[in-house]
């Protein structure tokens, strides 16, 4: 089992059925920006998943490098371990892949109509990422939100595609 980007985006691709193009190009494009590790053979980090995931919520393919900055850069608005959503969506992978089934419980949703990251976990503990500077008002003005729900089972077995050990038990 390889641990390349190839066989992530492969895995991307049958474990949330995304389409292929979709996540094809915005790999590409994440690849381009450096934002994904560039090379042949090189390994799989979290932080490619997790700017990969990110940039899938991009309306337009050319616009994922942007929206991987922007959304990376959504902060807690409390004291927290990790306070810039990039750093807890990367800690959240590295836990997840090195085995803890708790971790895997929780949900990753990425809001689309505006900028916000959740994780939720099963008891419905939520940790919410927003924008510098934003009014939480904004969350009574849309009735609907478009967003993207990856639960950490989902991680898991990409995980397990990729042949880390810790994640054996998602196969």
């Amino acid at each position: 089992m390889t641990r390349s980007i190839a066989t992530m985006v492969r895995a991307i691709i049958d474990r949330t059925h995304l389409p292929r193009t979709k996540v094809e190009q915005t790999t590409r494009e994440l690849q381009n920006a450096g934002l994904v590790q560039l090379g042949r053979g090189a390994n799989t980090r979290p932080v490619d998943l997790s700017n990969t995931l990110l940039g899938l919520c991009a309306d337009k393919v050319r616009h994922a490098p942007a929206v991987v900055n922007q959304y990376s850069s959504l902060r807690r608005l409390v004291e927290a371990e990790h306070v810039k959503a990039g750093d807890a969506l990367e800690s959240w992978i590295t836990k997840i892949w090195s085995g803890d089934r708790s971790e895997a419980d929780k949900t990753l949703r990425i809001v689309q109509t505006w900028q916000e990251i959740v994780v939720e976990d099963r008891h419905g503990h939520t940790e919410h990422f927003y924008p510098t500077g934003t009014l939480l008002e904004q969350h009574t003005l849309f009735d609907v939100r478009r967003s993207i729900e990856i639960p950490g089972r989902v991680i898991a077995q990409i995980g397990a595609d990729l042949g880390i050990r810790g994640c054996l038990y998602a196969a």
